[in-house]
């Protein structure tokens, strides 16, 4: 249930009513034309192009505006996100109803997150993970740093906060996954950051790299270890514990054993120098990436 802060009364009060289920019609796929009579926006195909297309050309015309003033994309993206969001845009209920309802919605949110999986495939593989291997003392000390200090002030203050949340939430550990994911970094973000800003290849952009890198692991780990820990504790029976845990180290090990290795048979052994590779071998990164 969507729960929005009323800060004028200084608590929490839920104010926008929980989302309704939408169910879809199998037809309502692709439209004939508003000159024939249908609605395009009643259909999931064009209503996810208009969707895409809003974004794509918002998008655009932020970052023309933005970049003369040196912002990269990462900030136009950010502001396009909260000009469409309930804080703007999305505060009007026929904006809303038309071009994000609930229907659509759901599928835009789907094409999103394939979408996300990707990027964030595309980032690890140009990814030189020797940085790993030697890193320097300063980037150590940044990625460090950069880690524990803002989770150290968040932890607090989201405990201070705790009383004025709804009380089903007092307690819960998902204040700390709250924390955890609120204070630390992306690499991919900051990777793209520095090449947009042709840091990428200088002595700062190589430091600002690996200590991004390191706060990125440590994050991923921090991350894995608050959702196992908030899964756990909304567990109900020892059983289901056991399960998470077990699929959760199941994981872990897969991705070390079995994917990694598999993706380094591809790249070196399958594939020469050079070339492009096999459909066979594309189709099985793909899958990779998505599991």
């Amino acid at each position: 249930m969507a729960e929005v802060a009323n800060l004028s009364s200084g608590s929490l009060e839920p104010t926008v009513k929980p989302l309704a289920a939408a169910c879809y019609d199998n037809n309502l796929v692709n439209s004939q034309g508003m000159f024939l009579g249908d609605q395009p926006l009643r259909f999931s195909l064009p209503l996810l192009l208009v969707q895409v297309s809003v974004i794509l050309v918002l998008s655009a015309a932020a970052h023309l505006l933005l970049r003369r003033l040196g912002q990269s994309r990462f900030v136009t993206h950010m502001l396009v996100g909260v000009l469409l969001g309930p804080t703007v845009l999305g505060r009007s209920e026929s904006f809303r109803g038309v071009l994000f309802s609930e229907r659509g919605t759901y599928i835009l949110e789907s094409v999103s997150l394939v979408a996300l999986i990707l990027f964030l495939f595309s980032m690890g593989v140009k990814t030189d993970l020797s940085l790993l291997r030697r890193p320097s003392g300063r980037a150590v000390a940044v990625g460090i740093t950069g880690s524990l200090v803002p989770l150290a002030v968040t932890l607090p203050v989201f405990h201070a906060l705790q009383p004025s949340l709804p009380e089903d939430l007092h307690g819960s550990s998902l204040i700390t996954e709250l924390a955890v994911r609120l204070s630390l970094s992306s690499f991919p973000v900051i990777a793209d950051e520095l090449s947009d800003l042709d840091l990428l290849n200088t002595d700062l952009g190589r430091i600002a790299l690996t200590a991004s890198l390191i706060t990125d692991v440590t994050s991923w780990f921090l991350r894995a270890c608050s959702a196992a820990v908030f899964l756990v504790s909304e567990a109900k029976s020892p059983a289901f514990t056991a399960q998470i845990l077990a699929s959760f180290v199941a994981f872990v090990l897969f991705v070390g054993f079995v994917a990694r290795p598999t993706g380094r048979y591809i790249a070196y052994k399958r594939t020469p120098a050079g070339s492009l590779l096999s459909e066979g071998s594309f189709v099985v990164v793909v899958i990779a990436a998505l599991l």
